[in-house]
């Protein structure tokens, strides 16, 4: 298990591990749902899918809102890529800006459990049409950003062919 958690980096820990933990903490403080189990492997592996599903939502939710709403401008990739090899610390920046993404998203994903928590409470939404609705939409959010993380790596191997 030791050797498991050593092989987290920083990214993993900080936008897939903590943020699991906190919302399964948080839905269980508040009464909403026990997602946590008494087997603290499955506990950790249950935070990690949470968390990653959660800075999932943070790219492919809430980062093109913003970009929308012009809360933030991002620089072209290619001109991204360049300067990253020539200044280490962007990556460094990158990845707490994407902590903090990541918890924007989980703060929105927190307030949407409590909203469905108090539909289903109130027999306003049926629980088995809630893990429907919600199966579905993890099902959604994977599928784009599979395709996301593939346009990535398709932008990273242009670069590569255009420096060559």
């Amino acid at each position: 298990m030791g050797e498991l958690l050593a092989k987290l980096s920083t990214y993993n820990l900080f936008n897939y591990l903590f943020p699991g933990a906190v919302f399964v903490f948080v839905i269980r403080h508040f009464g909403i749902w026990n997602l946590s189990s008494e087997n603290i492997v499955i506990d950790l592996f249950l935070f990690y899918f949470s968390g990653m599903t959660i800075s999932r939502i943070g790219s492919v939710v809430i980062e093109p809102l913003f970009k929308l709403l012009r809360i933030v401008e991002y620089a072209d990739y290619s001109d991204y890529i360049e300067a990253s090899k020539k200044d280490p610390k962007i990556n460094e920046l990158l990845e707490v800006n994407n902590v903090y993404r990541t918890i924007v998203a989980l703060l929105l994903c927190l307030a949407i459990t409590y909203v469905a928590a108090e539909l289903v409470a109130n027999a306003i939404v049926s629980e088995e049409l809630t893990g429907i609705l919600i199966s579905s939409l993890v099902f959604i959010l994977y599928v784009f950003s599979f395709r996301k993380q593939t346009s990535y790596i398709h932008k990273r191997v242009e670069n590569y062919k255009k420096q060559k």
